[in-house]
């Protein structure tokens, strides 16, 4: 009896600490995506994102919007990025392909697209030439929000 008891505050404890809470963020998808996406964002414009993550080191990645179709492991309408400027991520010897998804003023840009079950996301809200939301990084388990993004187009 003891063994088994013990065997099940086991399981609930394991499972309590991989529980997480759903990361808050700062836009509404519902609302963003019923609005129209802004002339500023269209393909051959370039825009810079500076990630700042939560202990204040920041990151500048600076892209050009193309209209060519991105393979993802993701579905929808998604567009390659090409990157411009800042240290592109490297796995298994693989560099990263971002790709983006704008729905509406809804932003959504995978900073690896061509990585499945790997995720390193920026979404957000595009206003005009501007961009304000959060990067999370995860897996197939779920992900955690890890920092904020601001993003304005530069040509």
């Amino acid at each position: 009896m003891r063994v088994g008891r013990y065997l099940f505050l086991s399981l609930c404890a394991a499972l309590i600490s991989c529980a997480t809470t759903a990361p808050v963020q700062s836009w509404d998808y519902k609302t963003l995506s019923s609005r129209p996406t802004p002339e500023d964002w269209k393909p051959g414009s370039v825009w810079t994102f500076v990630i700042a993550d939560r202990s204040g080191k920041s990151q500048t990645l600076t892209f050009r919007l193309s209209d060519e179709v991105a393979q993802t492991c993701m579905p929808g309408d998604w567009r390659k990025l090409d990157q411009i400027a800042g240290a592109p991520r490297v796995f298994a010897g693989v560099a990263a392909r971002a790709a983006y998804k704008a729905d509406g003023s809804f932003l959504w840009v995978s900073l690896n697209s061509n990585w499945c079950d790997v995720n390193d996301d920026i979404r957000g809200e595009l206003a005009g030439a501007a961009f304000k939301g959060e990067r999370s990084m995860g897996g197939a388990t779920g992900s955690s929000q890890v920092g904020t993004v601001r993003g304005w187009r530069v040509r």
